[in-house]
């Protein structure tokens, strides 16, 4: 009875431990990401994932790193904070469409407009190419900084403006998002 009762209270630990893990652990559609990364000396915790969807097709795995874990997408936009978010393609993607679809992203919010960014989003287009499966964009805005846009590792431009990092993460999570689902998955609700 007693070998019984601790098997079973082993069970529920390693469960427990398991299961909770991997929902902290940054796991979805097959991507992992660490749970705590350090943006220039910032402590950053994984707030959630979610995966970019055209029909069925899946064609990126996002992750939306912040200094506390919050569900408030309103306030993660309007406040000039610290965040990140790490693309991780799935499949190869041509700029031009990723671009077009961002651009109609920012003319569907309508507290922003496109004009105001055209110019630094002209630069973001021109630090990236197209998207191969298995790449991993960034874009990663720090206050002081600006928005660092980051392929694989490296910096290919920096711009500033929290003006712009709003408008950027309003694409993943503002009112009108390339899907729903990912908007959900980045602010911490489960990855679809």
């Amino acid at each position: 009875m007693i070998k019984s009762l601790k098997m079973l209270l082993l069970a529920a630990f390693c469960t427990l431990v398991f299961a909770g893990g991997q929902a902290i652990a940054g796991e979805c559609g097959g991507v992992n990401l660490p749970d705590n990364i350090s943006i220039d000396g910032q402590s950053m915790m994984l707030n959630g994932m979610g995966i970019r969807k055209e029909g069925q097709t899946k064609n990126y795995v996002a992750g939306l790193y912040l200094a506390f874990r919050t569900s408030d997408a309103p306030m993660v936009i309007s406040n000039d904070m610290p965040r990140r978010l790490t693309m991780r393609w799935l499949r190869d993607y041509s700029l031009a469409t990723a671009y077009e679809s961002w651009k109609q992203n920012i003319e569907n919010n309508p507290a922003l407009q496109l004009a105001a960014y055209q110019e630094r989003m002209d630069k973001l287009a021109a630090a990236l190419s197209d998207f191969k499966a298995g790449q991993e964009v960034v874009f990663s805005y720090m206050p002081e900084t600006g928005t660092k846009v980051i392929v694989q590792g490296v910096t290919k431009t920096v711009i500033e403006g929290a003006d712009f990092g709003s408008a950027l993460i309003s694409i993943w999570i503002g009112p009108n998002p390339p899907n729903v689902s990912l908007r959900d998955g980045l602010m911490g609700g489960p990855c679809q």
